[in-house]
């Protein structure tokens, strides 16, 4: 069963890999990487540092940051000395370990657990969030790519609980087919498909599966769950709900426990797509993680809006994250360390509970 709330930290003990004794002449110094013991995400912005010694007395350190990814690498270093290797969070001393560098080359730590898995993984291609992209960037290369752009493949891949079922989660990247999939506006007789995969979607999800949606997939939701999620609009019509206006809001993290992960509870997020579903109330069962002023338009009038910005819910075992914001816009924001810190979350709990 998936959890809401529970998180978890780095699997291993270290935040620091253990040494790899040997030298590769194409690493100068030391070089690795950082994990959150918090998040269980890369770590950007940590201070790694070693200082210098010459006859017993300090006379130089060398630094660096860690970067997006959570890497570092100290360089500069002499060689054939052993050195003491200090992370810094903040105030916090995250890791502290000795490394030797031999006499040729440099070394390289080896890479700690930190998120990423082996669980099945499907995603859903669109021409609007590329989530396998960030799927790689948290650690979860091996996902299995269904193709969005086809009404008849697509129906045929959720028409299936059987087949869903094998599956840990299942990403919807925005931009794939919608017509004939999750609604048949244009009455062309594709009702009783369009049924079919929404029921099958709900059983899925009550096995115990997760599915994640972003921005314009937002129809999967209001067709497959419409009791826990008011769309802006009349639901029955298509993209009535995609009113938002782009730009670059400030979101508040509504959730406390995920503020505490995150370290804040204000981050910025980018709507950088001419429009974007809005939200406009949830259910009393349905949990909102962040919410905040966005724009909407209405024709020639812009207007503000106030109201969720990424929610989830359980239905049986499985849950729903929705984000109306895309993941691959915001990679360079502070939203990210929030999608970071959730998807990490479902997809590791999404593993283990298989």
């Amino acid at each position: 069963m998936i959890s809401l709330l529970a998180l978890l930290a780095c699997e291993s003990d270290n935040n620091l890999s253990v040494l790899n004794d040997n030298g590769n002449g194409s690493i100068d110094g030391i070089m690795g990487r950082v994990c959150d013991p918090a998040t269980s995400t890369w770590l950007e912005g940590a201070t790694v540092y070693t200082h210098l010694y010459r006859d017993n007395e300090l006379y130089d350190t060398r630094r660096t940051l860690s970067d997006v990814d959570g890497s570092w690498n100290l360089t500069d270093l002499p060689q054939d000395q052993m050195y003491m290797i200090y992370v810094q969070y903040g105030s916090e001393i995250l890791e502290q370990v000795e490394v030797y560098v031999p006499p040729s080359g440099g070394v390289a730590m080896d890479e700690p657990a930190c998120g990423g898995g082996t669980g099945r993984l499907a995603v859903v291609s669109g021409n609007y969030d590329d989530l396998g992209r960030v799927l790689d960037g948290l650690g979860y290369p091996g996902f299995e790519p269904v193709d969005g752009q086809s009404s008849d493949q697509l129906a045929s891949f959720l028409s299936s609980p059987e087949n869903l079922a094998v599956y840990d989660a299942i990403l919807f990247s925005g931009g794939h087919v919608e017509e004939d999939v999750f609604f048949d506006s244009d009455n062309s007789g594709h009702q009783a498909r369009v049924d079919t995969v929404l029921a099958s979607l709900r059983t899925y999800v009550q096995q115990g599966g997760l599915i994640i949606a972003t921005d314009w997939s937002y129809d999967i939701i209001e067709g497959g769950w419409p009791e826990r999620v008011e769309f802006y609009g009349d639901d029955l019509l298509p993209d009535q709900a995609q009113r938002g206006e782009p730009g670059l809001f400030s979101g508040q993290v509504a959730d406390s426990d995920l503020a505490g992960r995150v370290g804040s509870d204000l981050v910025d997020v980018r709507y950088d797509l001419s429009t974007y579903p809005l939200i406009s109330a949830v259910s009393d069962d349905t949990t909102v993680y962040l919410r905040g002023e966005q724009q909407m338009r209405m024709g020639t009038e812009v207007s503000t809006h106030k109201g969720p910005m990424t929610i989830g819910f359980n239905d049986g075992d499985g849950e729903v994250v929705f984000s109306n914001w895309r993941f691959d816009a915001n990679a360079d924001t502070e939203a990210w360390k929030v999608l970071k810190v959730m998807l990490n979350q479902r997809l590791e709990e999404a593993k283990e509970s298989e």
